[in-house]
C-alpha cells in the first residue's frame, strides 16, 4: 500500500513523539438503504442535521490545516448523497488522500467514474457473506448481494486498473465465521484486499453497533471453531492472499470474540478520530 507525503510526515511524527492524526473518518450522511443487523448508525443519528457541502468545505480546510493524510467518507451510504462528488474535491484538493467506504449497492460506473475525476483514491465496501440468503437477512435487502457483486464489479474497472485501494469490509459473527477463508479467496481472486472487524457485541452504549442480536453472538461452544478459523486465516496471509490486518490483530480479535475484552491501548484521538454527520467531534466511535 503506498502513503501520500502528507501520511509519511505524520508516520515520522509518530515515530518522534509528536501527536498527529493520520486517518479520520467523516459520516457524510446518516441515511442508509440497508437496515444491517450488527449496526446501530442510522438510528443512533436520526436527529442530527447534515453538513451542507460549504459546511463541508470548511470542515475540509481544517482537516487540512491539521495535516490529516487520510479522510474515509463513511454513512450511512455515502452515496446517497447527490453532492458526494463536491464533497471529494473537496478534502482531495487540498492535499488529503479520500477514500470512500460504501455498503456497495449503488455502485456504478458512471457514478464511480465522476468520484474518481473529482480525486477519489479508492473504495472499501462491506460484504458479510457470498450467501444471498443470508446476505438479505444480515443487511435487510432482499437482493442485495447480486446489487453488491455488480457494484464490485465496477469498482474494479474504475480503481482496480489505476492501482488505487480496493478493499472488503467483514464484520466477523456466529453466522459467517466459518465462511471466512472462502471470503478471503474470493476476495483476492477478483482483487480486493479483505479486512476482518471482529463483532461488537458487549456492553456499551450502542451508539453504532446495534448491541444485542443473539443470532450473531459468539458462545463459548464456538471458541475452538473461532481459533481455527483465525488460524487459518494468519496462515492464509501468510501463503500470500490479501488480508489487510495485521498478524497480532487478527490473533487479538480471536481473544476479543472470545472473552469482550482487549489488551491494546487506544490511540484516539491521537492517531485517529471520527466526525458525525453534523459535523461533532467523536474521540472513539
Amino acid at each position: 500500500m503506498s502513503f501520500s507525503l502528507r501520511q509519511n510526515l505524520n508516520f515520522g511524527k509518530i515515530f518522534l513523539g509528536i501527536p498527529a492524526p493520520i486517518y479520520v473518518q467523516f459520516a457524510i450522511t446518516k441515511s442508509c438503504l440497508m437496515h444491517c443487523r450488527m449496526c446501530n448508525v442510522t438510528r443512533s443519528r436520526q436527529d442530527e442535521t447534515e453538513l451542507d457541502i460549504g459546511q463541508i468545505g470548511a470542515l475540509a480546510e481544517v482537516i487540512g490545516r491539521m495535516g490529516v493524510g487520510l479522510i474515509v467518507l463513511s454513512g450511512g451510504e455515502p452515496l446517497l448523497r447527490a453532492d458526494l462528488a463536491e464533497a471529494v474535491r473537496a478534502f482531495s484538493r487540498r492535499g488529503i488522500t479520500v477514500r470512500l467506504q460504501s455498503n456497495g449497492i449503488l455502485m456504478r460506473q458512471d457514478v464511480l467514474q465522476e468520484l474518481y475525476d473529482a480525486g477519489l483514491n479508492g473504495i472499501t465496501v462491506s460484504l458479510h457473506s457470498l450467501s444471498e440468503q443470508k446476505t438479505a437477512h444480515l443487511t435487510g435487502i432482499a437482493d442485495a448481494l447480486p446489487r453488491i457483486l455488480d457494484g464490485l464489479c465496477a469498482a474494479g474497472g474504475i480503481f482496480g486498473k489505476r492501482g488505487r485501494i480496493l478493499g472488503i469490509n467483514t464484520v466477523v459473527s456466529a453466522l459467517n465465521l466459518t465462511e471466512i477463508p472462502r471470503l478471503v479467496e474470493f476476495v483476492t481472486r477478483i482483487g480486493f484486499s479483505l479486512s476482518l472487524i471482529p463483532l461488537h457485541g458487549a456492553s456499551g452504549d450502542g451508539h453504532i453497533v446495534r448491541k444485542g442480536d443473539r443470532e450473531l453472538m459468539f458462545l463459548p461452544r464456538h471458541h475452538k471453531t473461532i481459533d481455527a478459523v483465525f488460524d487459518r486465516v494468519i496462515a492464509m496471509k501468510h501463503a500470500g492472499f490479501n488480508i489487510y490486518n495485521s498478524d497480532k490483530f487478527l490473533r487479538e480479535s480471536a481473544e476479543f470474540l472470545k472473552t469482550g475484552g482487549v489488551r491494546w491501548q487506544c490511540r484516539s484521538p491521537r492517531l485517529y478520530f471520527s466526525i458525525s454527520p453534523s459535523g461533532r467531534f467523536l474521540p472513539c466511535v
